[in-house]
């Protein structure tokens, strides 16, 4: 046998050699594929509070043995950067993101991870990490506003409720206190509801100093969320003559006049919410209409006073006083003085009107 020259020796081993070592072998766009990917993804912190916010560390560590071209991690419509491979790989890559909570709106978001590899346009794995904003809004379930009532005495005073976030995950727990201002509020119930109420204790010295503070915990994370009031106590009223709108005098004399009230609180706010009964002394046969409460700051109540079927004709005319006390939420207040002439049928009886405030 003929032995081969040494060179040519030296160059077949070298060449078995090379043929030996491991390589990253990646097929053909289609070819041999396997759609092997080992992936998994997390999100970091995955609890937050919604007032203080965090940085969330989104990431994905994945491999594709055909071949990885690119990991892809979104949130909604919005992509972030993503993490390619070019040439694309079989080793373990780790993609990361960083997202911001601050001023998020309570509830899950819902992170997707997608993995690309050279066996076609579409991904080869999705996956999923969430992170749930915690807290929320103090809602205050009154269409009139964020304002306590303080009737007298203050035991009987309307309760007011409030509410939770309604988004929260499942295990939160809820507390209710007065943090400021506990002398002129109370939690009443649901101090560890979703819901609790609240009833005023004593008139506010100043707007808004009461706050509602209301803690969600879960899973070790606390986040506050608060809510100023005020404990509004019927101190004056205006009035507003809204005139005539009935007289006859054949010869029996029917009148009416209409007048709206506003009822103000020791700052000159409206007061929304309120009971209003009156009561009457003199000798006027005078009696008051119905009266509707409302939340706009325009009106407390439409009250109406009429006398009906008394002798109208010339010198029987109409002189009498009446005293009426307006009892708003229990305070005995707001006296009005009152004066009626009926002078014949083209005549407007005169009303004096004196208010003299609540004690």
């Amino acid at each position: 046998m003929k032995k081969l020259p040494r060179l040519a020796t030296l160059v077949l081993m070298i060449g078995a050699a090379l043929s030996m070592t491991p390589h990253e072998a990646l097929p053909c766009p289609g070819d041999g594929c396997t759609n092997t990917t080992e992936a998994n993804m997390s999100a970091n912190p995955s609890l937050a509070c919604r007032v203080e916010g965090d940085a969330h560390t989104i990431t994905v560590n994945a491999r594709d043995l055909d071949g990885m071209t690119k990991i892809e991690i979104s949130l909604g419509d919005q992509t972030f950067e993503p993490c390619p491979y070019d040439p694309p790989t079989t080793s373990w890559k780790t993609c990361t993101t960083t997202w911001s909570s601050v001023g998020k709106d309570p509830g899950l978001y819902t992170f997707i991870g997608r993995v690309y590899d050279t066996c076609g346009d579409t991904y080869d794995w999705a996956g999923n990490a969430n992170v749930y904003i915690l807290g929320g809004p103090i809602t205050a379930n009154d269409s009139c506003g964020k304002k306590l009532v303080l009737y007298n005495p203050a035991a009987i005073s309307v309760q007011d409720t409030y509410s939770a976030s309604s988004d929260v995950p499942s295990g939160t727990t809820y507390s209710w206190t007065i943090d400021r201002g506990a002398d002129k509020a109370e939690i009443v119930s649901g101090a560890t509801s979703a819901t609790c109420s609240v009833r005023a204790k004593a008139a506010s010295t100043s707007v808004n100093d009461v706050r509602i503070k209301l803690t969600y915990t879960k899973s070790g994370v606390s986040c506050s969320s608060y809510l100023g009031t005020t404990v509004q106590k019927p101190t004056s009223l205006t009035r507003q003559d809204l005139g005539y709108d009935i007289r006859t005098c054949n010869p029996i004399g029917n009148m009416r006049r209409c007048f709206r009230d506003t009822v103000y609180d020791q700052f000159g706010s409206t007061v929304a919410h309120a009971t209003w009964d009156e009561s009457w002394t003199g000798g006027c046969d005078l009696a008051e209409g119905d009266s509707e409460t409302g939340c706009d700051g325009v009106m407390i109540g439409d009250d109406q006073w009429y006398r009906w079927n008394f002798d109208c004709t010339a010198g029987n005319d109409l002189w009498c006083t009446d005293d009426q006390t307006v009892n708003v939420s229990g305070w005995g207040c707001l006296l009005r003085y009152r004066r009626w002439d009926y002078l014949g049928p083209t005549s407007n009886p005169h009303i004096d009107f004196q208010n003299l405030g609540c004690p």
